[in-house]
């Protein structure tokens, strides 16, 4: 079994620029068929990250399904939608809220001082077959570095994105493998294999 986990890890950090590229490309055709649904809602883009993560912090984790091919970064507009109907109504949408949309609504919404970034990480859990992924947003405070979303305010860290990277895969104890760094309309700046498991 640990043998079929490291080839799994090896085939992760050889695959992930391609499938970077993939969930990207997805991504971008899914927010263009999705687009007109939120037409008219602005985003504010002053917020500092705290302020981003009290807001994201009142709208619940929701797992992308099939009609998402399981794994798409949806339109920040939406997550605005929900987040603007949560405070005002006290309602709860419906519809899928995973870490990539928390990650892309704060890339969004986080004054461009912070220098926010879409960082979507790869990284093997002990124990777990398939390597697990995570998508947060990078943002800077006073010369450190922190990331945002779903799983709340971590840091600060070593400003650098490998090292906030690590914290994200440190909260599941787990071995870095791969991360991205892409800017708010999810165009890619970088890709860095981390670490090659052992075959």
């Amino acid at each position: 079994m640990k043998r079929i986990e490291q080839l799994l890890s090896w085939l992760t950090v050889l695959f992930y620029p391609i499938a970077i590229y993939y969930w990207v490309t997805w991504s971008k055709i899914y927010r263009w068929f999705h687009n007109s649904a939120y037409a008219g809602i602005n985003i504010r883009n002053d917020l500092t990250p705290q302020d981003a993560q009290r807001l994201m912090d009142t709208l619940p984790w929701e797992a992308d399904s099939w009609e998402q091919l399981w794994d798409v970064a949806g339109n920040p507009e939406k997550f605005q939608r929900d987040l603007s109907v949560k405070l005002l109504t006290g309602i709860l949408a419906t519809g899928p809220r995973d870490c990539d949309d928390f990650a892309g609504w704060a890339a969004v919404a986080v004054d461009k001082s912070y220098k926010p970034k879409i960082m979507a990480t790869w990284y093997k859990v002990p124990g777990v077959l398939f390597p697990r992924g995570h998508v947060v947003c990078y943002v800077e405070i006073n010369g450190d570095g922190y990331h945002i979303g779903n799983w709340g305010m971590r840091g600060p860290v070593i400003n650098s994105y490998q090292a906030v990277a690590y914290t994200v895969a440190g909260e599941k104890d787990a071995d870095l493998l791969a991360f991205a760094i892409l800017d708010k309309n999810l165009k890619v700046e970088s890709v860095e294999r981390v670490r090659w498991p052992m075959l």
